[in-house]
């Protein structure tokens, strides 16, 4: 006989957002429990009863249904429980038939004949509804011959009459739009206003104020007052519960990814970091909770860093980051993803480089505040990136130009040249580098070994605070060697960088001086593609001693005047300098 192995019981790696039996991470049981008591004494012979529970998205609201059912069905306090899911309907009058269909396939368990009834008041709301003035003026004509009663006094009357005690359950009516939504209030205030039946409904109320107040209701929050008997506002969830259920699923990830204990102080101090105080206290203003507001927002965050961290695991790369440099820049990607880009495709705009460092533009919180919506936004931006890009001697750091492109492995464009792929190419010989420049050059975007030498030569005169300046040496010896490709445009673009350094003529001391008249004599300004380069004012720029003087920002002498006379003497372009010496 052939035994087959039993199947493992695999448990799954990622979370999902549960609707159903959803554990209580809010600690509201008791309170739903209360509300509860008073709720089932709320049924009333002149109407329907309505109650809202509204709360940000994933602040609870579906637990705190989900154990009001559990309640009403524990404890038979209604006959009939309904379940009414409006954003499964196309329409505002698939909704309005959808909601009456299950009312009448409720209730015609147990009161007879009603089900046709309903069916009437239904057709003759859609009606209506649809202005077919004809058949509405013939079904009235019809009940005053016949004296027949209205299909709405009729229901009424029937559930006065049995008292048979009906909950309705609405969730997430922010998932629908103004009509659709207007449709929902309208069915639980007007046209289902029925004796001994309650509304339970669940919304996000910004989102819900927001939608009303694009179309049309100037004051949605007075518009919803008329809907409602009572509201429950769901509060903001604590600090320590949101990251009480963060430590404990990043100590599981860390521990499996990165092999660390789960007790390890590294991931309590990353989960409850605090920008203003280095002692990490668990009490509150955590910067993670700034940014991860519910539950959902935690299992959210967590199962997109661990698709990441598992990537890198199984490339092997996993020891090639900072797992907490990597956990704040997910941070940014999960909430503020225009500022993420910025920091994957051109990080110059944000960044400066210093000594293969990189360190915060001082103009960088006028930058965040133009790609975001609002500056409590700024803040906590700020706040993130201060973490990521201040020394504090991590391994692996992000800060760290040959660590800085590994923490991207979700490249949101890689034509784009990096600065990492730029300075990289120094590290082959000469054959070699020319070879993998012309290969990324054909691989890459137009322009961007322009745009990107460009960056590099600006990060030359900003300085970290302590007076260092980012090394020239490396990029003029680099480009000097670009210089020689077989690749036409690539040369182009590297001509086209120099020239306006050229230009500016700024001057960090002598030995920079003679550098960067050096880079004269690189460029092959024969070439009809390179940009206008104006000679007579390069020349003016060197041999008037007062504008050498501005250049250099100190007195000329006689070191100064050699570098000069060094320079005309031995320039490969004396063709270009000679004819405008004379003008």
């Amino acid at each position: 006989m052939n035994h087959k192995k039993p199947a493992k019981n695999i448990k799954p790696e990622l979370e999902i957002e549960k609707t159903n039996n959803v554990t209580d991470s809010y600690k509201r049981r008791a309170v739903c429990e209360s509300a509860y008591k008073t709720l089932e004494s709320c049924f009333y012979k002149e109407g329907s009863f309505t109650f809202s529970i509204t709360g940000i998205w994933g602040s609870g609201k579906t637990t705190f249904i989900n154990i009001l059912k559990e309640q009403y069905s524990r404890n038979n306090s209604a006959k009939s429980i309904i379940i009414f899911e409006p954003w499964k309907s196309d329409t505002s009058d698939s909704i309005v038939k959808g909601f009456f269909a299950m009312l009448r396939d409720e209730l015609s368990n147990y009161i007879p004949n009603i089900s046709s009834t309903i069916d009437q008041y239904v057709e003759l709301l859609l009606d209506e509804e649809s202005g077919k003035p004809l058949k509405i003026i013939g079904k009235s004509l019809h009940s005053i011959f016949n004296e027949d009663k209205n299909p709405y006094e009729l229901i009424k009357e029937i559930l006065e009459r049995t008292k048979h005690k009906t909950v309705v359950f609405i969730d997430d009516i922010d998932r629908l739009n103004a009509v659709e939504i207007k449709e929902v209030l309208r069915l639980i205030r007007n046209t289902a206003n029925f004796p001994y039946i309650q509304f339970i409904v669940a919304y996000d109320k910004n989102y819900v104020c927001e939608t009303l107040k694009n179309n049309g209701i100037n004051t949605p929050d007075r518009y919803l007052e008329k809907f409602f008997n009572v509201e429950m506002s769901l509060p903001k969830s604590e600090e320590r519960v949101l990251c009480n259920e963060l430590l404990t699923r990043f100590q599981e990830t860390i521990n499996a990814i990165w092999g660390l204990e789960k007790d390890d102080l590294r991931i309590t101090n990353m989960v409850y970091y605090r920008p203003n105080d280095p002692t990490n206290s668990i009490i509150d203003n955590n910067l993670v909770t700034q940014v991860l507001h519910t539950i959902r927002d935690v299992i959210r965050f967590h199962n997109s860093f661990y698709l990441l961290a598992k990537a890198y695991k199984d490339q092997s790369a996993e020891k090639e980051v900072c797992f907490q440099d990597l956990f704040f820049l997910e941070l940014l990607r999960y909430r503020y993803l225009d500022v993420y880009t910025i920091l994957c495709n051109r990080p110059f705009v944000l960044l400066s480089l210093d000594d293969n460092v990189f360190f915060m533009n001082d103009n960088y919180k006028s930058i965040i505040q133009n790609n975001l919506s609002s500056d409590e936004y700024t803040e906590v931006v700020t706040d993130i990136l201060e973490y990521l890009f201040r020394n504090r001697g991590k391994d692996k750091a992000i800060y760290n130009l040959r660590s800085y492109y590994k923490y991207f492995m979700y490249r949101l464009d890689d034509k784009i040249l990096t600065v990492d792929e730029l300075m990289s190419l120094a590290e082959n010989d000469d054959a070699e580098m020319i070879k993998s420049a012309n290969q990324l050059y054909i691989r890459k975007y137009g322009l961007e070994f322009e745009n990107q030498i460009g960056e590099l030569l600006a990060q030359i005169y900003k300085n970290n605070g302590e007076g260092r300046t980012f090394g020239y040496t490396d990029i003029y010896n680099l480009l000097e060697k670009l210089a020689k490709s077989t690749v036409r445009g690539l040369r182009d673009e590297i001509y086209n960088a120099i020239i306006p350094h050229l230009q500016q003529m700024k001057c960090i001391d002598n030995r920079h001086f003679k550098a960067l008249l050096h880079l004269y004599d690189v460029v092959d300004f024969k070439l009809e593609t390179i940009k206008d380069f104006d000679i007579l004012d390069f020349l003016m720029a060197i041999l008037v001693q007062k504008n050498l003087e501005v250049k250099l920002r100190h007195p000329i002498g006689q070191e100064e005047s050699e570098v000069v006379y060094d320079f005309l003497s031995n320039t490969t372009h004396p063709t270009l300098i000679s004819p405008a010496l004379y003008l």
